[in-house]
């Protein structure tokens, strides 16, 4: 090659690099503008996906990890956040708001030493944030550090620039410190300078209460509920409050409030269904007494007290019931024997009457003549918070000792209910469009050649590999004689895949048998037949659980679904779809161990499948592995799966 041509290709290779580096630039810079976007409309999930673009194409950007750290942070994914900001500081740890961030992070996850540091240098680059010093203060409270904590707070409490939170802090860490007196004197300072704080109005009016000066207590209350008429611990307060005083009527009305803020609120139910009792709302008393038994079913206070309720409404039979289930509890509970026999010779049940009434004598005959008696149950607790003998006592809601820092977040999709139900297996599906970004789908090259083969002229345009069918085109009618290949195997497929649609699973299972037997080594009429099989056991199971029987049981099913894929894995080595498949059966059948190690091996073979990190959390999860768990549902929603947020914020709960 001569000199001027090696020139010009070294030159044309020069362009095209910068050329792609260039485009790549503007790739990234493109995916962080919108990501940006995305944050500023609180849509966080589809930032993350910008993120992790701008992250792909440019790795050793710092930016795009520290706003997908603010996002993850934003729906709860603390620990995904946290290395985030770890990945940030690598690439630039000048940057005091990824430091900021990073502390946050790990006071959420309870690593309060480390948010200590983070904050030692955000300190250092800005001495006058006041919001830094009062959090880092905060990490001391929870490290029981109080002189520490003592001496951050009194700086932001000196004038002129009087931090107001402070004295909330302060108040905590005097009644950690078992300082009820100095607690006081920084909440009295603290209203000098709110006098319409919520949490000063609250706290004062507890400790009124707690020293039994109810209407100090019930003024402060009260104007605590005005500041924030839509706090339920307010109005439970001042329930308690009114309700020492004897005004039952009113603090009837502020249960009645907090139910209807917080309408499965056990205290509430519990405590109104008292002051029912006592102004002779009996019945709807008992409509409250049923609700707590039904969270709590060992409630003695609240069995005992639905016992003497209903025997007063005339109600002898639920009395009974709820007798029999106390002296099964503690046999020796003498007062119960007779409430029984009472109930009984109402009911005309002379025998099991004179039954209690015998039991009674024989207790009282051992009593007096000293006879030490023995039992295998358990006797009536004294001093508990069960004791029968307190029965017309309200009961308290218990508080955490430690403040919440940081507040709640309001309006985010980890606040979506869900269920432990894992992702599907991935099958064959119609579809009208395909977005390979889009979690819930997967791509093998073998439906792609197939999808190209459908005839256009058809309702349906597109067959794809997913997780769900609830974007499918649907197929309003049966197709048997579906054409769309000359390969009568591929047309089997086909046609199942339209049974499936319709949900005609029998005849879906049939047609994917024939394909299956026609080419048991092909991978399309193995994926179909597996999925029927699948479907077809699930289906019998619901038929043994109704009482019906099925023509082949379930554990059949299942087991030769396992057995197919199992086979098909050796055959197909590395098939990320078929190893994720086989850990959805292993996992039907109840083989959570083998089932997450398969996911385990999908992962290995496909380090993006979302599905196969949130089925493995929620088998970790089942197993008590919280921490694995935790890592999962992490990366599966840095993939895109909504629900895994919901599921780490249910973890949290728990």
């Amino acid at each position: 090659m001569d000199k001027s041509r090696l020139q010009g290709l070294l030159l044309w290779m020069a362009c095209a690099f910068f050329f792609l580096q260039g485009r790549a630039q503007v790739n990234a810079d493109a995916a962080v503008r919108m990501g940006r976007n995305a944050l500023s409309a609180d849509d966080y999930i589809a930032a993350v996906r910008y993120f992790n673009h701008a992250i792909d194409a440019k790795p050793f950007l710092a930016a795009p990890y520290y706003y997908r750290a603010y996002a993850k942070f934003t729906l709860e994914d603390f620990v995904g956040a946290e290395k985030d900001c770890d990945l940030s500081i690598e690439r630039n740890p000048f940057i005091a708001d990824v430091y900021r961030l990073r502390a946050i992070c790990r006071i959420h996850n309870e690593n309060y030493e480390g948010a200590v540091d983070d904050y030692v240098r955000v300190i250092a680059e800005e001495p006058n944030d006041q919001g830094v010093r009062y959090n880092q203060a905060l990490c001391f409270l929870q490290l029981k550090r109080y002189e520490q904590a003592d001496s951050a707070l009194q700086t932001l409490m000196t004038p002129p620039d009087v931090y107001v939170r402070a004295f909330s802090a302060s108040t905590q860490s005097r009644l950690e410190q078992k300082d009820t007196t100095g607690a006081i004197i920084f909440v009295d300072k603290w209203l000098t300078y709110v006098p319409k704080d919520f949490d000063a109005l609250s706290f004062k009016a507890r400790h009124l209460f707690n020293k039994e000066n109810y209407a100090a207590a019930d003024s402060f209350a009260t104007l605590a509920i005005q500041q924030q008429p839509e706090d339920y611990g307010s109005h439970l307060l001042r329930a308690a409050i009114r309700h020492a005083q004897g005004r039952f009527g009113d603090a009837t009305n502020d249960y009645d409030e907090v139910i209807r803020l917080c309408p499965e609120h056990f205290v509430a139910h519990y405590n109104r269904g008292l002051l029912r009792s006592f102004t002779g709302d009996l019945n709807r008393a008992i409509e409250d007494f049923d609700f707590v038994l039904e969270k709590e079913p060992e409630n003695v206070l609240a069995r005992y007290n639905r016992a003497e309720l209903r025997a007063a409404v005339g109600n002898y039979q639920g009395a009974i019931k709820d007798y029999t289930a106390l002296l099964k509890a503690y046999p020796d509970f003498l007062y119960g024997y007779q409430q029984r026999a009472l109930c009984r010779r109402k009911i005309g049940d002379i025998r099991g009457a004179q039954n209690d009434e015998t039991v009674i004598a024989r207790f009282e005959l051992d009593m007096a003549f000293g006879k030490k008696r023995t039992t295998r149950k358990r006797e009536v607790p004294r001093g508990s918070a069960h004791e029968l003998d307190n029965y017309k006592a309200p009961v308290e809601e218990k508080e955490d000792t430690v403040r919440n820092i940081f507040g709640t977040l309001y309006g985010k999709v980890q606040n979506v209910k869900v269920n432990d139900r894992l992702f599907p297996m991935f099958s064959l599906a119609f579809r009208n469009t395909v977005t390979g970004s889009t979690t819930g789908w997967a791509y093998l090259p073998e439906v792609e050649k197939l999808s190209k083969q459908i005839a256009t002229k058809t309702s349906v345009r597109r067959l794809s590999l997913a997780t769900s069918t609830a974007d499918s085109a649907k197929i309003v009618q049966k197709t048997p004689d579906f054409k769309a290949s000359t390969d009568s195997v591929l047309n089997l497929v086909l046609q199942s895949v339209v049974a499936v649609e319709n949900y005609d699973f029998d005849t879906a299972l049939e047609l994917s048998r024939k394909a299956h037997a026609a080419a048991p080594e092909a991978l399309l009429p193995l994926l179909q037949y597996t999925h029927t099989l699948f479907l077809v056991s699930r289906t019998s199971a619901s038929e043994e659980m109704s009482g019906e029987k099925s023509a082949t049981p379930r554990n059949q099913q299942l087991t030769l679904c396992q057995n197919l894929l199992r086979n098909a894995c050796r055959t197909h080595p590395g098939n990320a779809c078929l190893l994720y498949n086989l850990g959805c059966a292993l996992a039907a059948g109840n083989a959570s161990k083998e089932a997450m190690e398969t996911f385990s091996k999908a992962i290995e073979n496909d380090p993006d499948l979302a599905e196969a990190y949130y089925n493995r959390g929620l088998l970790r999860l089942q197993s008590g592995d919280r921490t694995g768990a935790g890592e999962d549902f992490s990366r599966a929603g840095q993939l895109g799966i909504r629900q895994a947020y919901s599921q780490m914020k249910r973890m949290k709960s728990r």
